[in-house]
């Protein structure tokens, strides 16, 4: 049986330094940055991606050969120089 999963995170945006940056809503149900996630080497699988509002929630995959792969440093992933999950 095929899962899927559809995510809304309601955020708002402001310029810093001529970027948009994300910034979270007071009644945002979940933040996800991947520039939050720590413990990884560039290039590494992600086992846990943390809720940034603190919330407590986060996307976790248990099955090592699905995780997504984080890019923090490689030119050849990042977007821009930011870090991509």
């Amino acid at each position: 049986m095929a899962t899927s999963l559809a995510v809304l995170v309601a955020g708002a945006f402001a310029a810093s330094g001529g970027l948009a940056v994300a910034q979270p809503i007071g009644s945002s149900a979940l933040w996800l940055r991947a520039d939050a996630i720590t413990g990884v080497a560039d290039g590494g699988t992600v086992s846990a991606w943390n809720d940034a509002n603190g919330n407590g929630r986060s996307f976790e995959q248990s099955d090592s050969a699905k995780r997504p792969l984080l890019y923090t440093t490689d030119p050849s992933y990042t977007i821009n120089g930011k870090t991509v999950l």
